[in-house]
């Protein structure tokens, strides 16, 4: 689940641009957060469809290494495990991607630099 979030908030980021990886705790419950720019405008309406199967924000554009299923299996998967997975817009231009689960956990920040 991890690997396919932080490997599309790299993929779907502009180039040389950062993705924040936030752990918060509160009252044993964990929030991973994971956040980055967007290359792509997107509305609300893409972030309620987000998670569906075969979904892709452009249907135009074809891709040999993304299909749309990531975010299906990681929803799927996190409902399986009694986790909470959501997605908002921090702004116009940054996308928030959020795992919510009990289990107590320092607060951790990482930066990691997309250099594509």
């Amino acid at each position: 689940m991890l690997t396919n979030l932080i490997n599309n908030a790299l993929y779907y980021s502009p180039q040389n641009t950062i993705v924040d990886i936030d752990i918060h705790t509160s009252e044993g419950t964990t929030a991973l957060l994971i956040s980055n720019q967007l290359s792509v405008a997107m509305n609300d309406n893409d972030l309620n469809n987000m998670f569906e199967p075969l979904w892709q924000k452009d249907q135009s554009r074809t891709s040999e290494d993304h299909f749309g299923l990531g975010l299906s299996i990681v929803k799927r998967l996190c409902r399986q495990m009694d986790m909470e997975i959501s997605v908002h817009l921090k702004s116009e231009k940054v996308i928030e991607f959020m795992l919510v689960f009990d289990q107590e956990s320092e607060c951790v920040q990482h930066e990691v630099t997309n250099g594509r």
